[in-house]
């Protein structure tokens, strides 16, 4: 299943690229994503330094009954995969991430990312009870990306990216993968805040 993650990182970057050419948003600085990628940076280091960090942080079965449900979002911040699970989550955050924010603005880019990823850490429970790592943000991001690419008017191009991401979560979800879980978390979000924007009143102004 690492191909099919992969493919969706891969498939988000460049279905970004695309809409952020067709939308003109690319002088975007993505100041969000910075932000998130230094702290969860330091995270990781604190967390070699300070043992006891990382089960401190993380997700697990108890956060409902002993009510410590902000672990769904410290466990965005700490990883439980390793250095290279580690280098890799980040480098996915400051690609993708800064893609996202450019096409999505940081606004939404913040409500898909933590949004998307504080559900699925409580979804993960019934698949994956223990585990820590901002990746099923960062897939959250790569959901919100492909929702804001389905239009009348998208290209074939757009369109042949949006179906590859689409079967490659699929596919996470066929085999109980939370990444799966994090890009339809991801969609859900953005659909959420979308239609929120939409339903604002407009100012009325007096010329």
């Amino acid at each position: 299943m690492h191909i099919a993650l992969l493919v969706i990182v891969v498939a988000g970057v460049a279905g970004g690229r695309l809409q952020i050419l067709a939308a003109g948003s690319s002088h975007r600085v993505p100041k969000a994503t910075f932000a998130v990628a230094a702290i969860v940076a330091a995270m990781f280091a604190a967390q070699y330094a300070i043992p006891g960090l990382l089960p401190l942080l993380a997700r697990e079965p108890s956060m409902w009954h002993s009510v410590q449900l902000w672990r769904a979002f410290s466990a965005l911040f700490v990883q439980d995969s390793g250095p290279a699970g580690a280098l890799f989550n980040l480098a996915t955050l400051v690609i993708l991430g800064s893609v996202a924010e450019k096409r999505l603005g940081s606004a939404t880019w913040l409500t898909v990312y933590f949004g998307g990823g504080m559900i699925t850490e409580f979804l993960a429970l019934a698949w994956q009870p223990y585990g820590a790592g901002n990746s099923i943000a960062c897939f959250a991001l790569a959901g919100g990306l492909t929702l804001y690419a389905i239009k009348r008017d998208m290209s074939s191009a757009q369109l042949c990216i949006c179906v590859v991401s689409l079967g490659a979560a699929a596919a996470l979800l066929l085999v109980r993968d939370i990444h799966g879980l994090a890009y339809g978390t991801g969609i859900a979000c953005a659909f959420a805040e979308r239609r929120l924007h939409e339903r604002r009143p407009v100012p009325f102004s007096v010329s």
